[in-house]
């Protein structure tokens, strides 16, 4: 009896370990690139992979814009515009030429996932305005 309840506990302790170990990393399926530039995203992609405080990314490159929605850890979620500004300043030394916008709120991320679908141009370019005054918004 005492050996079912020691094994119970013990797979039971094991199975939360292992969740909380895959919850705590950034894959690479985790950051959508939408590029329609002649730009190597690279330098984007490195930028986000290496940032430990990051869960997910949702990046649009489009004309001289680049937009980024981030999602923040859970207990970086305290620290959103330090966070949004260090991505934004490191985007901007590998992307001189072009306009930057990072934002960790989760309406501009939603929105930037909707754009990774739009083909039209001209819809693109209504969406980045969209989400430019979405970004402005405070909540």
């Amino acid at each position: 009896m005492e050996g079912t309840i020691i094994r119970k506990v013990g797979l039971m302790m094991m199975s939360i370990i292992l969740m909380l170990a895959a919850c705590g990393t950034m894959n690479e399926d985790s950051i959508q690139i939408y590029n329609d530039t002649d730009e190597d995203i690279e330098e984007a992609k490195q930028v986000f992979e290496n940032d430990d405080r990051l869960r997910k990314a949702v990046v649009v490159l489009h004309d001289d814009e680049l937009l980024a929605g981030v999602t923040v850890g859970t207990f970086e979620r305290f620290r959103k515009t330090k966070i949004e500004k260090d991505l934004k300043e490191k985007l901007e030394k590998a992307y001189p030429e072009v306009e930057v916008l990072v934002s960790a709120d989760n309406k501009v991320v939603i929105e930037t996932k909707k754009m990774t679908k739009i083909k039209d141009q001209q819809q693109l370019k209504k969406e980045i305005k969209k989400i430019k005054s979405l970004s402005e918004e405070q909540t």
